[in-house]
């Protein structure tokens, strides 16, 4: 069985760096973008698929995906009608957002050699 992954591609504002959802469902199948994508679950539960992971979320969780990383979310309500719809808060943005050496702002924080 061949499994196809969908490419998304994530549109930003002409004045914004980044692109922000508030309160959304998990809709989408399994895809990728080129973009880092930052998740707040606000309400709801269920497992999530990152790259070959398979782990449960629950409200209150923050997890950070990496660019071109293959995943999506199935939803506890998607199967159970009695339970409560999931909404999520979603965070797209670029690594160009960031100054192309960190280090500058934060090498006092990170290990020495």
């Amino acid at each position: 069985m061949k499994t196809s992954i969908l490419y998304r591609k994530i549109l930003y504002s002409a004045d914004e760096s980044f692109s922000y959802n508030r309160h959304i469902p998990f809709t989408l199948p399994l895809h990728y973008h080129d973009d880092y994508e930052l998740i707040y679950i606000a309400s709801g539960s269920g497992k999530e698929y990152i790259r070959d992971g398979l782990s449960e979320y629950k409200a209150g969780d923050l997890m950070l995906i990496g660019k071109n990383i293959p995943h999506f979310h199935l939803s506890d309500a998607f199967y159970n009608t009695n339970k409560a719809s999931e909404l999520c808060d979603i965070l797209y943005f670029p690594l160009s957002i960031f100054p192309a050496d960190m280090n500058q702002y934060f090498g006092k924080f990170l290990p020495k050699d």
